[in-house]
């Protein structure tokens, strides 16, 4: 292991152990949102997202990656901070509406401005219907919405608006309690400006071409 590998191996570990009081994310998991993030960084243009940032660990682990990386456009976290929404019963057979609410916003901004302190905003909202998304441009999106409406929607907002080279990452791929989204990028990965990869049968990352 050459030094530059362990020192960035060391800051990882240890800002993963923070991330884990907040969130149920497996440390292989954690660890592909901080590489993706530097991959991404190395664009100059565009802002980063995560769709459905929860208690704010994944949240973290990339806020903390982008700043290590020089990124000093927005990183922005938003959720409905009330639980899922637009679930449809005959796709998302497990989840329902209102399912995975548990903190608030300001908890999720006291814990950022405790271990992060500058940079990154926390919106509490539907995405995109409550945004406005004129002239933004991402590179880097993480989503982590549950449910099929929701990611899709999220998905065809973001996608146009991805600089080439952008990242974008959808968590809950094949997992039995999420069918949607599982479907959602079956779909999805048909798309002729994208390259897909997928991390341990759990996330679905794609590259804009």
């Amino acid at each position: 292991m050459t030094q530059l590998t362990f020192r960035v191996a060391n800051r990882f570990f240890h800002i993963e152990k923070i991330a884990q009081t907040r969130t149920g994310m497996e440390t292989f998991r954690l660890y592909t949102l901080w590489s993706q993030v530097a991959q991404a960084c190395k664009n100059e243009e565009g802002d980063i997202l995560e769709v459905g940032c929860g208690a704010g660990g994944s949240g973290y682990v990339i806020a903390a990656s982008a700043i290590l990386e020089g990124h000093n456009n927005r990183i922005i976290l938003c959720d409905t901070f009330k639980g899922l929404v637009k679930s449809n019963p005959e796709i998302d057979t497990y989840h329902r509406n209102t399912d995975m609410s548990c903190v608030t916003r300001n908890e999720v901004v006291e814990f950022l401005n405790a271990n992060v302190g500058r940079g990154v905003s926390v919106v509490e909202g539907t995405y995109p219907d409550d945004f406005q998304l004129d002239g933004i441009k991402y590179k880097f999106v993480h989503i982590d919405v549950d449910i099929y409406q929701s990611g899709k929607d999220a998905f065809e907002a973001v996608w146009p608006r991805m600089v080439k080279g952008g990242v974008f990452v959808f968590y809950d791929y094949l997992c039995e309690t999420t069918p949607g989204i599982s479907k959602l990028i079956n779909e999805l990965e048909r798309l002729p400006d994208s390259r897909w990869f997928f991390n341990g049968m759990v996330q679905a990352v794609a590259v804009k071409l």
